[in-house]
């Protein structure tokens, strides 16, 4: 391997791991829908967070559009 290819290597690995993300590699392109439709699965069994500020932190309005 050359060091491009181990550099490379070693971010997609510890990216994904450190931004809490994961990493799959797919060998065959039957594996493909498996394991598009566990993501599927994945993504819409995480929350939606939503945050906001009370009105008297901002009681002129300022930041409101």
């Amino acid at each position: 391997m050359t060091e491009e290819l181990r550099n490379r290597a070693r971010v997609l690995s510890e990216g994904t791991r450190t931004s809490g993300g994961q990493r799959v590699n797919l060998l065959t392109p039957m594996s493909v829908q498996q394991s598009l439709e566990r993501l599927g699965r994945e993504l819409s069994a995480q929350y939606k967070v939503v945050y906001g500020r009370p009105e008297s932190l901002d009681p002129a309005g300022k930041n409101r559009q």
